[in-house]
């Protein structure tokens, strides 16, 4: 590993003169890197023999590096071959460092951006702008050696993939040729690119579609231990109305930190899907939750705490943080409303309620708490609309969970009840 750390850092900072090479370093606008010699450290630890002889000469290092940098310029070092010469090392725009770098598949530029810092400029990350300039850029032929990469560089062929699929390299992405390569590293076992492989699988957006093979790939990510895989299933089974199986998934995530997974617990405990409705429980893991400020535990404890006035000034609180961040949301003003509802701030409440139906028409408890605050407001016959609305999008809604859905009918309709009576007197 110092070995290559070295490499890479000659690469960087360094250029050579060699026998063969003849390579130079062009003027720059910002400055001119000085030639100093310093080989005689470096060739005692560089192991790789086929660049020693590029590095008898090398330049001082002017930049501190982070890992960040090194561990990009490592997989690309391995993937395109030997190096056989440095042609330039510049500095343009003030902070861009820029290697070319001749390897055998072809000349290949690194970037570096840097910062200043007090003392020594720091490398603080790597990016790649233009590679094989003297060979056509396809990638179809870095397959074989994608392949010849698994045993012992599972780390150098992800980075490719993520490189193709997110456009690194040309700036153009191309998912279905790096979903081809996650799947080769999938078939040996990386559980990060099962679950890539799989979740694309899934959507279907950028290959064909085949969810029972996607949620094949997905769950042995999970069996593996990645967390983001859990995830994933959780979210699958909630999407088939499995909330059972989705509970255990998000579980497990959750039992490891993710802010998405506890509060997904905490909702369903909430409403007592797929688990015993337990309202103690939803405030407990809605809480580790916000304690990571994941902004949508903020507004689901908010409402959890509003079901006791007693909480109120506390729901108060959070939901006004959730809106910070999203004041459009409907969902956020919904709780808002109700939260005012709770507090007898019928009018203020109404506001928001009215906000949160604008946005999502078709929301059945947010229609339901208009009916609840016309009610209040003597409203008989506005109240009566809003509940007969919210009940019939309730009894065509089958998305929510079966217990709370009965919860939802059972209660609307004691309302319209109770109204009824109230008009007869």
């Amino acid at each position: 590993m110092r070995a290559l750390i070295c490499l890479i850092l000659s690469l960087i900072f360094f250029t050579a003169h060699t026998e063969t090479s003849g390579s130079t370093i062009r003027p720059c606008k910002k400055r001119q890197l000085k030639l100093m010699t310093n080989s005689k450290r470096i060739l005692e630890e560089i192991s790789s023999k086929h660049n020693l002889e590029i590095l008898k000469k090398s330049l001082r290092p002017k930049f501190k590096i982070t890992k960040t940098a090194l561990l990009g310029l490592e997989s690309y070092i391995y993937l395109f071959g030997k190096m056989q010469k440095i042609d330039s090392i510049e500095i343009i725009d003030g902070n861009i460092v820029v290697c070319d770098a001749t390897f055998s598949d072809g000349t290949i530029q690194f970037n570096f951006v840097w910062e200043k810092k007090k003392k020594k400029p720091q490398i603080s990350y790597f990016y790649i702008r233009a590679v094989l300039i003297n060979k056509k850029n396809e990638y179809s032929n870095y397959v074989d050696k994608l392949k010849k990469s698994i045993n012992g560089k599972i780390g150098a062929m992800k980075t490719v993939c993520s490189w193709t699929y997110y456009g690194s390299i040309t700036g153009t992405a191309n998912r279905s040729l790096a979903l081809r390569w996650y799947k080769l590293v999938a078939e040996s076992g990386d559980p990060e690119a099962m679950r890539i492989y799989g979740s694309n699988l899934y959507s279907g957006k950028f290959i064909t579609t085949d969810k029972d093979k996607a949620m094949e790939y997905i769950k042995k990510s999970a069996e593996k231990g990645d967390t983001e895989a859990h995830v994933l299933l959780g979210i699958a089974f909630k999407n088939e109305l499995k909330f059972k199986e989705s509970f255990r998934y998000f579980m497990k995530a959750a039992q490891k930190g993710d802010p998405y997974s506890e509060c997904s617990i905490a909702y369903y405990y909430s409403l007592g899907a797929g688990v015993r409705q337990d309202k103690v429980k939803a405030e407990i893991w809605a809480r580790k939750a916000v304690n990571q400020n994941y902004v949508p535990a903020m507004n689901l404890l908010a409402y959890i705490l509003a079901q006791n006035e007693n909480f109120c000034n506390e729901a108060l609180r959070l939901i006004r943080e959730a809106l910070k961040d999203q004041p459009d949301r409907a969902s956020y003003l919904d709780t808002y409303g109700f939260i005012l509802f709770k507090q007898k701030k019928y009018k203020e409440a109404l506001i928001q309620l009215l906000k949160a139906e604008k946005l999502s028409p078709d929301h059945p408890e947010n229609i339901a708490h208009i009916g609840d605050v016309y009610f209040a407001l003597h409203q008989t016959n506005a109240a009566s609309k809003a509940w007969e609305k919210a009940l019939e999008l309730v009894q065509k809604n089958s998305e929510l969970p079966e217990n709370y859905r009965k919860q939802l009918i059972k209660g609307l309709k004691t309302k319209l009840k109770i109204l009824e009576a109230v008009r007869t007197k």
